[in-house]
């Protein structure tokens, strides 16, 4: 109940945004070039691509009229990767740019231009992994694409089948630095299942999902005893990227996807 009600807020209000979608707002190699500028961490382009439901990006930003209207005409999951750049009111005054990737052929497209400039990681959220066509169509491209992070949006219990009970599960709470945003991390993998699973929330809520992960029906979850050395790179990448541009993080987005509730908190 505590989890299902909890959001951890990033920022005071929800996040000023713009969608620009790539062929037809904006060009591959445009959304590039901006991408390597304003992505840098120490020097060095982070583009992290984004899986959200349409709903669930919908209410996470105050976005334009229009914009909302376009998200809302959205069939499916929702592919974007987010910079933070001048809004363009003129007021100095940032947004995210939601830059949305239409089809899969574009994030081939968009991996093959990005190689050598910097790190590509891909962050599916959990809530799109109930649309299996979406599924099949993108997971693909995506695992080609860069590294696989699967982000934790919907309650525990029902990714069990994903984390297929009766194998070993590894743990382990992330020591990035967050403090200053009130964040707090841990993230799971499991024996023949590519990526890792995240899941952000304060200290409380971290330790409530850690809990509940252990308690699946078959879990035998260690939060101690494995190599993260391959994963904590992306991880770390992912963590960052979230918390320069997500509004909120919860376990939420099936009800936001039920029903909007509009602006405001």
């Amino acid at each position: 109940m505590a989890l299902s009600h909890s959001r951890l807020w990033l920022s005071e209000l929800r996040r000023p945004a713009r969608l620009l979608t790539v062929g037809q707002d904006v060009d591959l190699a445009e959304a590039v070039r901006v991408a390597d500028a304003t992505t840098r961490i120490r020097g060095r382009p982070n583009l992290v691509l984004h899986a959200r439901l349409p709903a669930r990006i919908r209410a996470s930003y105050d976005l334009p009229g229009d914009d909302r209207a376009a998200l809302g005409g959205l069939d499916g999951p929702v592919l974007v990767s987010r910079t933070v750049a001048d809004d363009g009111t003129g007021q100095d005054t940032d947004a995210v740019w939601l830059v949305r990737w239409p089809e899969p052929a574009d994030v081939a497209a968009l991996a093959a231009l990005w190689s050598g400039r910097g790190d590509l990681t891909c962050c599916v959220a959990a809530s799109c992994l109930g649309d299996p066509d979406w599924s099949a169509a993108w997971l693909p491209v995506l695992g080609n694409a860069g590294p696989l992070i699967w982000l934790i949006d919907v309650p525990v219990e029902s990714l069990t089948a994903n984390f297929r009970p009766g194998q070993t599960m590894h743990g382990v709470y992330l020591d990035l630095d967050l403090a200053t945003s009130g964040a707090c991390a841990v993230a799971f993998k499991v024996p023949g299942h590519a990526g890792a699973w995240l899941a952000v929330a304060d200290d409380v809520g971290v330790q409530l999902i850690t809990q509940q992960v252990a308690d699946l029906p078959g879990a035998d979850l260690q939060m101690t005893g494995a190599d993260w050395t391959q994963a904590t790179p992306a991880l770390r990448l992912v963590l960052l990227d979230l918390l320069r541009t997500e509004s909120h993080l919860d376990l939420r987005a099936w009800s936001d996807q039920r029903a909007w509730s509009g602006p405001g908190r």
